[in-house]
Parts: structure tokens; C-alpha cells; sequence
């Protein structure tokens, strides 16, 4: 919502996007410090996920409706089960939504963080993107994307649009 700032106190005023973000991030370090201080952290999976990024700056031709830039490349945070690491373990796998509940399961079986996709970084695959306008909330426009996540040449608009409907996304069937 904009309004607390990178300690949690709501704020009269919006902050920045920046500032937000650093507010999510205390929040999800205060609630994983919880599970250690109860001494269950080791054997907790955590899964961490936004729902999207950000970024409010009109592109290229994507302008005259909305940037996708960034709202594509969402945050996911992954702890398996009894997982240790001296720093944090970045990869740029191309993974989609549809593979988290395979990874859901995998991490409930005990893989670590780094085993739960079978996508690894530097693997090519098509992702399905769903495009809304900042003003067109209940209109969406498919894009396939094929390259990493913020590469912007690489998401293709497939020409399909859909509508929401009494709050249900309607449109023709994806092929």
C-alpha cells in the first residue's frame, strides 16, 4: 500500500516503491527470526513470492497502454527443510507459476531450495505473461516470453486477449 516505511511504521504520506520494497523485506526477515527464536527455523520450508515487480515508466511500444517492464519479474525466496547457506543463492532460472506446485511438493519431501525446478539458469523455455493496463484492470493481454524475465525483446505478444467477467478471466482457450 505505500504507506510504511522501511522500519514498519505507517506513515501519513506514500513512500516510495523503494522504500516499500524495504518494508516487505523487514517484514519477512522479523517473521522468519520468529521460527528461529522458537527453534523450529531448520525445520521449516519457507516460500516467499510477490505477485509481481514493478516498474510505472511507459516503454517502447507497450507506452500507450502500460510498462510490463519488471511486473514480470517477481521475487521468490525458497528455504528447504534443514537448508544452510552462507550467503543468499541467486539463480535466473526461467520458471513460471505452473512449475511451483511441483517445487511445492519436492520441498515437502525435503529437496533443497536449489533441486525443486527442473528448469536450471540458462535453459530456454516460452512463458505465458498476462499483461493488465494500470487502467484496464479486467482486460488482459497474453505475451510469451522466451528470454530472462526483464528482457524486453524477448516477450512477444500472442494477439490473445481476455476479459474478466463477474470476476472470472474469460477469453479463448490457450493453445
Amino acid at each position: 500500500p505505500f504507506y510504511f516505511n522501511q522500519d514498519l511504521e505507517e506513515t501519513a504520506q506514500e513512500v516510495d516503491y523503494y522504500e516499500e520494497i524495504r518494508a516487505s523485506l523487514k517484514m519477512s526477515y522479523e517473521y522468519i527470526e520468529r521460527f528461529k527464536e522458537a527453534g523450529c527455523y531448520d525445520n521449516t520450508v519457507f516460500i516467499v513470492l510477490s505477485d509481481h515487480g514493478y516498474n510505472s515508466e511507459p516503454v517502447g511500444e507497450l507506452a500507450d497502454i502500460w510498462n510490463p517492464t519488471d511486473r514480470q519479474h517477481g521475487m521468490l525466496f525458497i528455504k528447504g527443510l534443514n537448508e544452510h547457506h552462507d550467503t543468499l543463492q541467486y539463480s535466473n532460472a526461467p520458471i513460471h507459476h505452473g512449475d511451483l506446485p511441483e517445487a511445492y511438493v519436492k520441498l515437502l519431501d525435503g529437496a533443497e531450495s536449489g533441486d525443486v525446478f527442473s528448469v536450471k539458469e540458462g535453459d530456454a523455455r516460452e512463458r505465458r505473461f498476462m499483461l493488465h493496463t494500470g487502467i484496464e484492470r479486467d482486460h488482459f493481454y497474453e505475451y510469451i516470453q522466451t528470454g530472462e524475465a526483464g528482457d524486453m525483446e524477448t516477450m512477444k505478444p500472442t494477439g490473445r486477449e481476455y476479459e474478466s467477467v463477474d470476476g472470472q478471466v474469460a477469453g479463448p482457450p490457450p493453445q
